[in-house]
């Protein structure tokens, strides 16, 4: 399997902006109608607006990269490497999050929220660990 890289959506990118944008205005406008202070309001939607930048920013630095064996995930500058045929894949998608469990050969389970790579490109994800697709294996139901 050739190298593949599977990084934050531009959809992802848009949506948040304009979320973050909608949140800033509400937080200002609850404090301030709640204090009737202008700086109050002031300083609650800067620090909302402080958590919402740096949440875009670990969102736009996630990323997965695939090659060969081997499997990085990179989240918020903390890169976690497996060997995917030593480790097990299970998959939660709810509404708009996505989230992937790898259990280790040692039997830990570690979790990445993977929302911000688009639902697309996850899927796709999915399909190159073989958890889903034409190679995935076969589940036995009792």
């Amino acid at each position: 399997m050739e190298k593949r890289i599977y990084k934050f959506s531009t959809f992802r990118l848009i949506k948040n902006i304009v979320l973050s944008i909608f949140g800033i205005f509400v937080i200002y406008m609850g404090v301030l109608l709640f204090t009737n202070k202008i700086l109050y309001s002031a300083i609650a939607g800067l620090i909302v607006f402080a958590l919402m930048v740096d949440s875009i920013i670990s969102g736009v630095n996630t990323y997965v990269e695939i090659d060969k064996d081997e499997v990085i995930f990179s989240i918020k500058k903390k890169k976690k490497q497996f060997t995917i045929s030593k480790c097990s894949f299970r998959s939660i998608i709810k509404n708009d999050d996505t989230s992937l469990y790898v259990t280790d050969e040692e039997g830990v389970e570690h979790y990445f929220d993977l929302s911000d790579i688009g639902d697309d490109d996850y899927y796709s994800l999915l399909e190159d660990l073989k958890v889903i697709g034409d190679d995935a294996p076969a589940i036995k139901l009792n």
